[in-house]
């Protein structure tokens, strides 16, 4: 079966600097995939990031359009059609947060999902990817997720990104930051901290072939 390597870990923490590493193995034919090649962004954070302005109710009102069940048939069918479309070749396939780290918004941002909830959504895709593929998860791991988000901002606000922008505008109208009263790039922290956890929880639960590697920050 064709390999598929996903990629995962806080931000800040070198995800980057591995899949670099990988495609840089004259041995082996790699194709890398990002996160938004395989979800593709809700209304709200496609809005933030082409610069369009929502209000706050507007934003909301798109949120509270979709019920859980409606995004996990859509999230499930999307694996569904990229496992079927991508499933042949020689080639090697390397997924950049796209496993985890992007559904983690709508799961535990939107929908506030307990970790058991989220850990049987998630190994319901990871099902749909072992029938297709021979599949790994390298997730890296940092004893200092806070410092790397840190990092992560400033080296976003340098080089003049929207990310940090973008990212303040979705914790004003997403659930979990709302009630948590995360803002500003403070929130953004607080936010990847918790998610963390459920990073590290669903590594640790998750039926699939893992590797995980321990490192500081980049």
């Amino acid at each position: 079966m064709k390999k598929i390597i996903f990629i995962e870990g806080t931000p800040g923490v070198g995800k980057t600097t591995y899949v670099n590493r990988l495609l840089a193995q004259n041995n082996h034919s790699f194709r890398i995939i990002y996160s938004a090649d395989v979800i593709p962004e809700n209304k709200v954070r496609k809005a933030i990031k082409e610069g369009r302005t929502l209000s706050l109710d507007q934003a909301r009102s798109i949120y509270r359009q979709r019920s859980y069940a409606d995004y996990r048939r859509e999230h499930l069918e999307i694996w569904k059609d990229f496992c079927m479309r991508n499933d042949s070749g020689n080639d090697t396939l390397i997924v950049d947060a796209g496993l985890i780290q992007a559904p983690l918004y709508e799961l535990m941002g939107l929908y506030m999902l307990s970790l058991e909830q989220i850990l049987s959504h998630m190994q319901q895709v990871v099902d749909i990817v072992n029938a297709h593929f021979t599949a790994e998860l390298v997730y890296i791991r940092t004893p200092h997720p806070a410092q790397c988000i840190r990092n992560a901002i400033r080296q976003q606000q340098e080089q003049r990104s929207s990310w940090v922008k973008g990212f303040c505008t979705w914790l004003e109208v997403a659930p979990y930051p709302m009630q948590k009263g995360y803002s500003g790039p403070c929130g953004i922290e607080q936010f990847v901290v918790d998610r963390s956890v459920i990073d590290l929880y669903l590594i640790d639960n998750l039926f699939i072939e893992k590797k995980i590697y321990s490192r500081g920050c980049v």
